[in-house]
């Protein structure tokens, strides 16, 4: 689902002056949660809000004008902010995500597509 106009990450989109919407197919990202032995690939689109439903977590990779990719994580929390973080490898693992009483992990990872 995309949260595009989802006002808390317009604003940031707004703020740190991100590059508009970019599909790179030569790109995708790929999704891990070793808790559940689960993994998924989404298309890599910048600025496009994605929607995990356990954990509950909603993320966006975006890029700014350098080039330098970002993470946005809104972990959706009452009065949670939208976290910010350097995607400085292509990887990042979010850690201690609660759900229904059980911690999870996701990693996501942006891949050269096959």
């Amino acid at each position: 689902m995309d949260y595009y106009n989802n006002k808390k990450f317009k604003k940031i989109y707004m703020q740190q002056n991100f590059e508009q919407r970019i599909s790179d197919e030569s790109k995708e990202l790929r999704i891990r949660i070793s808790e559940r032995n689960e993994e998924w690939v989404q298309p890599y689109i910048t600025n496009l809000v994605y929607e995990l439903k356990v954990p509950k977590l909603l993320y966006a990779v975006c890029t700014d004008q350098n080039g330098k990719k970002f993470l946005l994580i809104d972990k959706c929390k009452r009065k949670g902010n939208i976290e910010i973080v350097p995607f400085d490898n292509n990887t990042i693992l979010l850690t201690d995500l609660n759900s229904k009483d059980v911690d999870y992990s996701v990693e996501i990872e942006i891949k050269d597509n096959p």
